[in-house]
């Protein structure tokens, strides 16, 4: 009789959720008679006695059977009797790593509670978790992992947590990504929008200023908007209709947290701020004649006024008027005197800029026609507006240009209102009870092509 016994020792395998084993049995005998020194034998099968980490701890052959005899001999199989076809071995079966990621919104804590992914390796086996907490709370901190987790069985699926074990807790086999909380905001000028004219597009901060506010923001967090990157300008420096823009972006600022909450932990993105409408009063208003003449003598009228003393008295020379006037007398010389013309310019609309072909007429030999900034005209009041030649860019720098002027339906310009070509202004006084007049401006190269752009003139009591 022939008795084998398995002499493989230290044997384990990674658990796989199943009873197989890659192992190679190898024996020591007893019973081979002198010559015979071995014997090779085969079998049906090898099994763990289970597939669980905590219950596995022998493998069994099954099925043993002689396949040869070795030795001097030559001894056959028959010549021997197993003393059993199956025989065992000492085994275990090692836990199986699993894999871990962490993926959250911002919520000022380290706690993972439902944002661990847990990778068994094993399908359809699933494992639940406690206690998970990640090594940082914060969106910027690099380097994050899950910092402790607590695995757990979930019956369903057949997964149990002693089947399985944790890897190193470290960003490479546990790393943990935190994305900034979404919050919105809204922002908005504020304040007094009309000035004096001071030939700038500067806002008087003590009358206009920024407002706005954060949305969404953490129990525990206060956010405010900081508004010092954005500049109020406005958008023309003319007398007239304008706005006020914002030039520059807000940022967002934590005034107090509950969690020591930085801006990077927040998903923002600054408020889209509006223009708002305002007007440029002129810095120049004449007073009536009785208030000019009140208690005044000529010498002070002449200095209170901005014209030139002769053109106060007919026939009466300067020297004269150190003598004091009667209100009848001033009255109707006052009346007669008339006051240098407002000069303008036509601003050239920079944000409207349009290239050829645009809804500006424009056509072939032009590389840039400007729209113009509509501008305030007081009636019953002399006016002188400039039209820049820049306004009109030909494809050849230099070429020569006839620019003309007409209403919008390329009508002649209304008696009160004259164009010279050679200097580019528009003169006149509009006449009371107007509102609007567009007066369109051409310009014509040698080559005959034609550009237009208009200018819009509002007009004001």
């Amino acid at each position: 009789m022939l008795t084998p016994t398995l002499s493989n020792v230290g044997v384990s395998k990674v658990y796989d959720a199943g009873t197989g084993t890659a192992m190679t049995p190898s024996y020591t005998f007893v019973g081979l008679v002198e010559g015979d020194t071995a014997a090779d034998l085969r079998n049906a099968g090898l099994l763990y006695n289970s597939k669980d980490v905590q219950l596995a701890s022998k493998i069994t052959v099954r099925g043993l059977e002689i396949n040869t005899v070795a030795g001097s001999r030559q001894s056959v199989a028959s010549d021997y009797v197993l003393d059993a076809s199956t025989k065992e071995v000492a085994a275990a079966i090692t836990p199986k790593v699993v894999g871990l990621l962490a993926s959250k919104t911002y919520d000022g804590t380290n706690s993972l509670t439902g944002a661990v992914t847990i990778a068994t390796g094993i399908v359809g086996e699933t494992l639940s978790y406690t206690a998970a907490t990640a090594s940082d709370a914060h969106v910027a901190t690099p380097g994050k992992f899950v910092a402790a987790i607590t695995l757990g069985d979930v019956a369903a699926t057949g997964g149990l947590a002693s089947n399985y074990q944790l890897p190193v807790l470290d960003a490479a086999n546990a790393p943990v990504t935190i994305q900034a909380a979404p919050v919105t905001s809204s922002a908005q000028i504020l304040g007094d929008f009309d000035r004096i004219y001071d030939n700038t597009v500067k806002v008087d901060a003590k009358k206009v200023n920024l407002a706005g506010s954060i949305g969404n923001a953490l129990n525990g967090d206060r956010l405010e908007l900081d508004f010092s990157p954005v500049e109020l300008t406005y958008l023309s420096q003319q007398v007239g209709m304008t706005q006020i823009q914002a030039i520059g972006k807000a940022k967002l600022v934590v005034t107090t947290s509950a969690f020591s909450s930085l801006p990077s932990d927040y998903a923002f993105d600054a408020p889209v701020i509006g223009n708002e409408d305002a007007r440029i009063k002129s810095a120049f208003t004449l007073p009536s004649v009785p208030t000019l003449i009140a208690g005044l003598s000529a010498t002070s009228v002449v200095a209170a006024a901005p014209v030139s003393s002769s053109g106060f008295v007919r026939n009466v020379s300067p020297a004269v008027l150190n003598v004091p006037l009667t209100s009848a007398e001033v009255v109707p010389v006052l009346s007669s005197a008339k006051l240098p013309p407002t000069k303008l310019v036509a601003e050239l609309a920079d944000i409207q800029r349009l290239p050829v072909n645009s809804s500006i007429t424009s056509v072939a030999g032009f590389s840039n026609v400007s729209a113009l900034v509509p501008m305030a005209i007081q009636t019953a009041a002399s006016f002188v507006i400039s039209i820049k030649a820049s306004t009109f860019e030909a494809t050849v720098p230099g070429s020569a240009q006839v620019v003309t002027a007409t209403t919008r339906d390329g009508g002649a310009l209304p008696a009160w209102l004259s164009f010279n070509p050679q200097t580019l202004e528009i003169e006149g006084v509009a006449p009371s009870g107007l509102s609007q007049l567009v007066i369109k401006v051409n310009s014509r190269l040698q080559t005959g092509s034609v550009a237009s752009t208009e200018l819009i003139l509002n007009f004001e009591k």
